[in-house]
């Protein structure tokens, strides 16, 4: 997680890569806080959470913060499929982290955005990973193989 440099407000960070739709796996492209406190602040690019299936009405993006306030895990979330985008196709995911939004693109359209101000400033760790197990239940025959073909990963600061 310290390869890359940290993500930050005025960071670009881009990736393009086809995510698997596999049953029993957890995919995601995200950020964490480098501190790695829980839900300090987290930007979930794409996230599969494919327990019982492996359908594109499973992926979303999500963030997830502490609500400054009481202190409580607080998360705007959309689902991917309601926006006609296939996972299952490669995609440049992108997010910038500017002054007064978040905005998440795919193929550089904007389809999300959370206002910058809800969440704490924190340096922030890119991830890219695939899950077996947890919360997703336990892997199943035929589980594996899970590939997450990746062609590049570039940020901006």
């Amino acid at each position: 997680q310290r390869s890359f440099n940290t993500i930050l407000p005025g960071t670009y960070f881009e990736g393009r890569m086809t995510m698997p739709l596999v049953r029993g796996t957890w995919p995601a492209l995200w950020t964490i806080a480098a501190d790695l406190t829980w839900p300090s602040i987290e930007l979930d690019l794409f996230e599969g959470f494919f327990v019982n299936s492996a359908l594109l009405a499973d992926v979303g993006t999500t963030v997830h913060w502490k609500d400054l306030a009481d202190g409580e895990h607080t998360m705007f979330a959309i689902k991917l499929a309601g926006l006609g985008i296939d996972v299952k196709l490669p995609h440049t995911w992108g997010c910038y982290w500017g002054a007064d939004l978040v905005t998440f693109y795919c193929d550089d359209v904007p389809y999300f955005a959370v206002p910058a101000s809800i969440f704490p400033i924190k340096p922030n760790y890119l991830k890219i990973d695939i899950t077996l197990g947890g919360l997703v239940g336990e892997p199943q025959p035929g589980t594996l193989p899970a590939k997450m073909a990746m062609d590049w990963v570039k940020i901006w600061q």
